[in-house]
């Protein structure tokens, strides 16, 4: 290994095109889980706006897997290396089954016609999110022990088992998604997360009663200083407010048998969350 940041990325703009790229992958990853658990599990029909929660779906599902792997060192280094691309290969599949919609012209503009002033607002401040967040990090933590923690994982294999470094005790689940942008030397793939998981608020309040609030979600200071991070806490953030959501809204009126696959889940999300860090 060579030690460092710098020997460890890719020259700009190479790292961001790659990190856009595995995030790409990751949507094709948590879309095909969405289908494949609503279809043989729940038996309810896919929707197209559940393409929003599919990055924290494929997060979630290498977070589990990956982190099972390290705990138990089940050749784990081999793993995480080659981690990143598996999703670049997913990231292919997803261009060439998709080819079709993303060069149709005329549903581009059928839908910017259907645009609002509000929706323009909500646009220009994802857009400025996503600027934000495929810019490098400059955190004085990030750099300190969330990317060393990462490339220590790739370099071991587990996490680190010694009193020093100390710094080096701080790294748990979400260094693991740093690791796999590292693995390919894509530097901004953690940053990226955090404004793909931003995505899932859309389905939520993009109606045209809520809006508002998700301008006010946007704009708060906290979205801001997140967004700038590889620190994957956004994620822990949304998906906990979409399990409280959930449970508000939907989870009286759902079959029992149902519940039997749903809750495990939401306990094994809300434990990936805690081993992440304790305040969620």
């Amino acid at each position: 290994m060579n030690y460092g940041i710098e020997p460890n990325i890719l020259n700009s703009p190479y790292s961001l095109i790659l990190s856009i790229s595995l995030i790409f992958g990751l949507i094709h990853l948590g879309n095909f889980l969405i289908k494949y658990f609503l279809k043989n599990v729940i038996k309810t029909n896919y929707k197209s706006e559940y393409i929003f929660y599919s990055p924290i779906v494929g997060s979630y599902f290498l977070l589990f897997f990956l982190y099972i792997v390290i705990i138990f060192e089940l050749n784990s280094k081999l793993i995480l290396n080659y981690s990143g691309y598996f999703l670049l290969l997913l990231a292919l599949l997803f261009f060439y089954e998709n080819r079709n919609l993303i060069l149709n012209k005329s549903l581009l503009k059928k839908i910017i016609k259907e645009l609002i002033f509000i929706d323009y607002v909500i646009l220009i401040l994802l857009f400025l999110l996503l600027l934000i967040s495929a810019s490098p990090p400059t955190h004085s933590d990030t750099l300190d022990y969330h990317i060393s923690g990462a490339l220590n994982l790739l370099s071991y294999g587990h996490f680190n088992k010694e009193i020093l470094p100390m710094n080096f005790n701080l790294v748990s689940v979400g260094e693991i998604l740093i690791a796999i942008g590292l693995s390919l030397k894509a530097y901004e793939f953690g940053g990226m997360i955090q404004f793909v998981s931003l995505l899932a608020l859309i389905p939520l309040y993009f109606k045209s009663d809520k809006k508002f609030f998700l301008i006010l979600i946007l704009t708060c200071p906290i979205t801001f200083f997140l967004s700038s991070t590889p620190k994957p806490q956004l994620l822990f953030v949304i998906s906990s407010l979409l399990i409280f959501i959930f449970s508000h809204k939907y989870l009286d009126n759902i079959d029992k048998k149902k519940i039997k696959f749903i809750f495990p889940l939401i306990l094994l999300v809300l434990a990936i969350n805690g081993i992440a860090k304790y305040s969620f």
